[in-house]
């Protein structure tokens, strides 16, 4: 399994191997005596036991985490195998802490270096403002320990570095990573990365044993004592044991798996009615209430409808956000929790107690709270949680981890259909970069759709969801066609009388409008196409994002799903379309350029799309390619004819 990651591990095995002679001969039997043992380096067989903790590629979906709070002048990330090899990652973002203990990101008044940098990415200082998405924004050259740098204009006294490594079947490369601080007179204050056997100690002991603890602390407050206790034994003695055994590692493995399925809790969504609404009860004294949903950036409005007092309003997410310390430390070990939306409520009555009644009216915002904490205050600074769904979360993290750490690159079924069965309880957009890491191994892609298929069936207020390529979804097949084909043409409307454009289904809303009469059940997003002049002197990908500026002059927020893509994600109203824009070619009559198989890009015959038709749907009439079953025919073979839901699997 991840073959990729097999490159250079030898190569690797010099650095901080463990010693087998370093473990002490005595038998540890709980976490708490692991904890006491904290400051014995050689005690815990990290690096030989836990080969998936060094880098796994199911960690590697999320930042990396560098806890360093030093002053600083400057941060050095650097690649130590001996061998060539290429640094190329997403992002890296720097927190820093002000006199009153607050957080700030680094943005500005820096500048950026590296040992090589490939011509695609020319930009060292690319990393410093990106984000966390899947899209690279530096790239050495192949070679040595290859490097990246930034100095500070000024000193920062730094608290955290978040390492967003590219999350595909490359981000391999990362493996001997180490991250390095140097104060103002360039003397080294801090160094990190797993790779060194010290550090990847203290990382164990700093977010794994924490992890660990609230795992079997869940288990026992839910009666699986003698399962919590068995599952603490056997791990921390094949920690600390000295013979290595393979048949030991499968029987933890083996256990992992067991203890995972007697968490049967289903998706802790939070309900869509009043009169069915999440009823948190205040104490007097209570000044200040707040909901913390964790999901990632989202582009629309999320909305969380309140009652109190006899009194309904809806609450928008706080746009003055601050990020405190402990958002940090609890993402240490807690680490798939992805951006925090935060919701303020406040009432005079607040002091005097009562029953405070949330619910949301539409899957989008309740996608936003299924991960969520509630707290209450007296003053606003100390926050006590009254409710949260993190307890059980944190719970089958530990158990997926601890899997992967024992497995490395060797992941097998059970595994990955329960690692698939997390990430859609509890509706992570991190399953969207899981599933590209089993192309290696289709024949596990069974057991992840149906760890997924399972585990996105357990909410009660929330729809289903499946996995496409746009990661977890609800499909169409729970959505009314009715209020689907409204929204297309509303936005076809917008299109035509704003930009004089007329689009038209393409793609897989023309084939299931066109074969089946409906859309595809197994669909989760419109396609719509416009065809278009290509500018004298302009190329295709300049020429969208000409036009992505065009629409968020109109308001439309879009953005296009990949560096090299000739279509736009847009955001209109209260939904998401894919907006592909078809070019006619200069000097070439009778062909246009456009997307075809697997967001490839080639020429197609013109006389396929032009001159525009039209078709009925649902009441409203779209326009429609010239020969609309030649056009399907091109773009998905002859096999066009027969339902395949797969097909883009």
């Amino acid at each position: 399994m991840l073959s990729y990651l097999k490159k250079g591990i030898s190569k690797l095995s010099s650095f901080g191997q463990d010693q087998t002679k370093s473990a002490l001969p005595l038998s540890l039997n709980s976490y708490e005596e692991v904890s006491g043992l904290r400051d014995k380096n050689d005690i815990l067989l990290i690096k030989r036991r836990l080969p998936g903790f060094i880098f796994g590629a199911f960690r590697n979906v999320a930042a990396g985490h560098y806890q360093i709070d030093k002053t600083l002048k400057s941060i050095k990330i650097e690649l130590i195998a001996e061998y060539p090899e290429v640094l190329n990652f997403n992002h890296i973002a720097i927190w820093a802490k002000n006199d009153d203990g607050s957080l700030y990101k680094i943005e500005r008044g820096f500048e950026c270096s590296m040992s090589s940098v490939a011509e695609v990415l020319p930009d060292p200082s690319k990393a410093m403002l990106g984000s966390g998405a899947n899209s690279v924004s530096v790239h050495s050259k192949r070679e040595v320990k290859p490097w990246w740098k930034v100095d500070f204009n000024e000193l920062h006294h730094v608290v955290f570095v978040e390492f967003y490594n590219r999350k595909d079947k490359w981000g391999g490369r990362a493996k001997s990573i180490i991250v390095t601080g140097f104060d103002e007179q360039g003397k080294k204050a801090f160094q990190g990365g797993r790779i060194l056997k010290k550090d990847a100690q203290l990382t164990f002991y700093r977010t794994a044993l924490p992890l660990l603890k609230h795992c079997d602390a869940y288990l026992k407050s839910q009666g699986l004592i003698e399962a919590a206790q068995k599952l603490e034994g056997k791990f921390v003695r094949f920690l600390t044991e000295k013979a290595d055994s393979s048949d030991k590692m499968h029987e933890l493995v083996a256990l992992l798996q067991i203890t995972y399925n007697l968490i049967t809790s289903p998706t802790p969504d939070i309900p869509n009615e009043k009169s069915v609404a999440l009823n948190i009860t205040i104490p007097k004294g209570t000044k200040f209430f707040r909901v913390i949903g964790y999901r990632r950036k989202l582009v629309r409005t999320v909305k969380l409808n309140v009652a109190f007092d006899g009194v309904d309003s809806i609450l928008e997410e706080a746009t003055d956000l601050s990020y405190p310390v402990d958002h940090f430390t609890r993402r240490e070990h807690l680490w798939t929790l992805q951006h925090p939306h935060i919701f303020n409520f406040s009432s005079l009555e607040l002091t005097s107690g009562g029953i405070i009644s949330l619910w949301c009216e539409d899957f989008y915002s309740g996608d936003a709270f299924v991960q969520r904490i509630i707290q209450i205050s007296e003053d606003g600074q100390n926050w006590v949680t009254v409710q949260s769904t993190l307890d059980e979360l944190e719970a089958r993290l530990a158990i997926v981890s601890a899997q992967e750490w024992l497995l490395g690159e060797s992941w097998d079924a059970t595994f990955v259909e329960q690692l698939g069965h997390f990430l859609a309880t509890y509706r992570m957009s991190q399953a969207r970069t899981v599933k590209p890491l089993l192309r290696a191994n289709r024949q596990l892609l069974p057991a992840f759709y149906a760890g997924v298929e399972k585990g996105g069936a357990t909410a009660k207020f929330l729809p289903s969801v499946i996995y496409t390529r746009h990661g977890l979804t609800v499909p169409f097949e729970h959505i009314d066609s009715k209020f689907l084909a409204n929204r297309m043409k509303r936005f076809v409307d917008f299109l035509d009388e704003k930009l004089d454009l007329q689009a038209f289904p393409c793609y897989g809303t023309l084939l299931g409008i066109h074969r089946d009469g409906d859309f595809l059940p197994h669909d989760d997003d419109i396609d719509l196409a416009v065809i278009v002049d290509l500018p004298d002197g302009v190329e295709y990908l300049e020429a969208t994002l000409m036009w992505a500026e065009v629409l968020r002059g109109q308001g439309i927020s879009c953005k296009p799903p990949t560096p090299t893509s000739l279509n736009l994600h847009c955001y209109f109203e209260d939904f998401d379309m894919d907006l592909f824009f078809i070019y006619r070619m200069p000097g070439q009559p009778k062909k246009v350029w456009t997307h075809m198989q697997g967001y490839q890009v080639r020429e197609v015959t013109r006389s396929l799309l032009e001159p525009l038709t039209k078709l009925d749907f649902c009441g409203y009439q779209f326009h429609a390619p010239a020969k609309i079953e030649s056009f399907l025919e091109d773009r998905y073979g002859k096999g066009w004819v027969t339902p395949d839901p797969t097909y883009e699997l």
